[in-house]
């Protein structure tokens, strides 16, 4: 069983890293992740990153960031 951090990436951190939701979608399709599923659920940020492209880590960073600022 893998650990992860419990981090979730959200449509709020592909916002947030200044890409459009249109973007995202097609990145979503391109990538295999069910759109339904990822704006209901989100997805872990080890996931995301697993994907290393720019855009998924351009993201996983926003959602650190939040995680960041809500621990505090």
């Amino acid at each position: 069983m893998t650990e992860t951090s419990g981090i979730i990436v959200t449509v709020r951190d592909v916002r947030a890293a200044g890409l459009c939701t249109r973007g995202m979608r097609a990145w979503l399709a391109h990538h295999g992740v069910d759109l339904e599923a990822f704006l209901r659920d989100g997805a872990p940020v080890e996931r995301a990153e697993a994907i290393g492209d720019h855009f998924a880590l351009m993201v996983c960073e926003q959602a650190r960031k939040r995680w960041a600022a809500a621990a505090r």
